[in-house]
């Protein structure tokens, strides 16, 4: 048997481990951290599970839900304020939305980039309209993603992460108000009509910031020199 077990556990960090056996500890912990975890990971969220009540934070990115268990993730993540699962491989849109539905309201940071649901349904967005606390939210290298789906993001996020994701219009960013940061990192040209409702939607906007690396060339940015000039005009900052 691992024995964890400290006087004192605040965060029990298991990443790029493989985990045979069942971790011991005694007290209550804040921080989970299974970045690329393997083996009995059940087991360590069914012992995480049994209090919960100091739990604010699990990352499970680079995971397997069938390694994880979707009914034990579910259980150590209903009261946490931060939720991060980049690249967390064998889930589609039903497991996807159980997680999001046993998140608290109150969940201020989700990470889930590099998550395909190809087979999500046009009303799977709407989940995330109960999230009235959140404020930062990947979806990077989503596809597909449209702003009548992207219309149910809440308006108290802060930080958004499309990178690397494909959306047909950014027409819903009018409604997040709250927006400081936007990352459109990615190697694909978006559309002249895509860029046209970005520049439409952030005209007026002051204090915020667009990440497009400015490494690449011209020609390799999500955004054409002109759309940025535009934006620019508006007092949107690139990096």
């Amino acid at each position: 048997m691992t024995n964890l077990a400290m006087a004192k556990i605040i965060k029990l960090d298991i990443s790029d481990r493989r985990m045979d056996d069942v971790p011991v500890f005694g007290n209550p912990i804040q921080q989970l951290i299974m970045v690329r975890a393997s083996g009995n990971l059940k087991a360590v969220l069914d012992q995480v599970s049994r209090d919960v009540s100091a739990l604010q934070r699990v990352n499970v990115s680079a995971c397997s839900l069938g390694t994880l268990n979707l009914d034990s993730l579910c259980s150590v993540i209903k009261t946490i304020y931060s939720f991060e699962a980049a690249n967390m491989s064998g889930v589609d849109a039903g497991s996807m939305t159980a997680i999001l539905h046993i998140l608290s309201e109150k969940c201020r940071d989700i990470d889930l980039g590099g998550i395909f649901l190809k087979d999500r349904d046009h009303g799977f967005f709407s989940i995330f309209s109960k999230f009235k606390s959140l404020e930062t939210l990947s979806l990077a290298f989503w596809s597909g993603l449209t702003s009548d789906e992207l219309i149910h993001l809440p308006k108290s996020i802060k930080e958004l992460n499309l990178a690397g994701a494909t959306v047909d219009s950014f027409s819903f960013l009018k409604g997040l108000n709250a927006l400081v940061h936007l990352d459109l990192d990615s190697p694909i040209l978006l559309s002249s009509g895509t860029q046209d409702s970005l520049v439409e939607a952030l005209s007026g906007r002051h204090g915020l910031r667009i990440r497009v690396n400015m490494t690449r060339l011209p020609l390799e940015r999500a955004l054409s020199a002109m759309c940025m000039d535009r934006l620019a005009e508006h007092g949107i900052e690139f990096y």
